[in-house]
């Protein structure tokens, strides 16, 4: 083989290495977290504000994969006693990811996410419960090789990290 052959080969394998991609949802649901208050209701969700992942930028949380992860949470959890695919439900419980901040390179990645909650009693329209959670986590350079992989790591864990927290305050509000 030539120098260019194996040039081009070598660059062919890097791109490929280093392609984005998305976070997943298993990764960002929570593990042995029980819910303090189990209510008898069920919920909705709404998940807006995430993006889609493009194989050439840094990876991102999309709605369906943070809204899969939320309602498998939900479920291991029990804070309610169903998660509905749609209408009826007692309650609609929304979720805006409103900022995913990760850096565009680096070998210690700091990933910042910031969800904005409520909880609205579907029967009154009454909103019961309303906050935006915000969750830091940094990936040190050794956790993986390649840095769009550390950005996946980072991202679901704040993303774990965020739900952990929202299901103690559901939990904490003691619904029936």
């Amino acid at each position: 083989m030539s120098k260019l052959t194996l040039w081009v080969a070598g660059l062919a394998c890097a791109l490929l290495a280093s392609c984005a991609t998305p976070s997943r949802p298993e990764a960002m649901t929570t593990v042995a977290v029980s819910a303090a208050h189990k209510s008898h209701a069920s919920v909705v969700l709404d998940v807006s504000g995430g993006r889609a992942t493009q194989s050439t930028y840094t990876p991102q949380i999309s709605n369906e994969d943070f809204a899969t992860a939320l309602r498998s949470s939900i479920e291991q959890s029990a804070a309610f006693a169903r998660v509905a695919a749609g209408l009826p439900a007692d309650y609609r419980l929304i979720a805006y990811i409103g900022r995913l901040d990760s850096p565009m390179m680096g070998m210690t990645v700091r990933v910042e996410l910031e969800v904005s909650y409520q909880l609205i009693e579907l029967a009154t329209g009454r909103t019961v419960w309303s906050r935006p959670i915000a969750t830091t986590f940094t990936v040190p350079s050794d956790k993986a090789y390649a840095f769009v992989d550390r950005v996946r790591i980072g991202n679901e864990t704040a993303a774990r990290m965020n739900i952990e927290q929202m299901l103690a305050d559901i939990s904490a509000l003691q619904l029936p």
